[in-house]
């Protein structure tokens, strides 16, 4: 399944993900692909994408809608995003793909989509989107300081004390770097490089592996 970690302190917010991802042919094979699962949508904002592999197609979609956009808002960005991934998912479970993957995630979809807001005194915002068994609409929840997912909460600890004790934002992109290579080493077979790294300030989107 996806390795993905989200923090903010004051200065931004960091998206971090794998990029392994295993899919069943028709034959019953499991392929090890890789694909990216973070995207800009805006100025100021990204989504990232966990569990089914049609997440990816998704998000890269919403993406390349968005972005010519240019939305400023956070609010207006949500609200797009969120009508257009629920269509989109619609659509595919209409068509029929719904057979489980070898990885067993076929059926559980996440998105993450974080973004500046403005508002103070936390002026970073993320909110998960979450569709376990195909279920619509997207269960909503908007997210504090530190989110894991699959949610390891050593790992959300170690990112809470680093922040409390005012820990820089780039100090935590590697960290939550190191931790996605810490744990592709414990779990070569369900996790894997390369690793997609964004961070957002208010100057805007910037990707660290890139």
């Amino acid at each position: 399944m996806t390795q993905a970690i989200y923090c903010s302190n004051r200065e931004g917010l960091v998206l971090a993900t794998d990029s392994l991802m295993l899919r069943e042919t028709d034959g019953g094979r499991v392929e090890r692909l890789t694909a990216r699962r973070i995207f800009a949508l805006g100025p100021r904002a990204v989504v990232l994408t966990a569990g089914a592999a049609v997440g990816t197609e998704m998000a890269a979609q919403l993406a390349q809608w968005l972005q010519p956009r240019r939305l400023e808002e956070f609010g207006d960005l949500l609200s797009l995003s969120r009508d257009f991934l629920a269509e989109s998912y619609a659509r595919h479970l209409r068509a029929g793909h719904s057979r489980r993957s070898a990885a067993g995630t076929d059926r559980h979809l996440y998105f993450i989509l974080a973004g500046y807001e403005g508002c103070q005194p936390l002026p970073y915002a993320a909110v998960l989107l979450e569709s376990e068994g195909g279920e619509l609409p997207f269960k909503e929840s908007r997210l504090g300081r530190v989110f894991t997912l699959p949610r390891r909460m050593v790992q959300e600890g170690h990112i809470t004390r680093q922040i409390a004790e005012g820990a820089g934002l780039r100090e935590l992109a590697t960290s939550c770097r190191l931790a996605l290579e810490h744990a592709a080493e414990r779990n070569p077979e369900a996790i894997g490089g390369p690793f997609h790294v964004a961070m957002i300030t208010e100057r805007g989107v910037e990707f660290l592996d890139e």
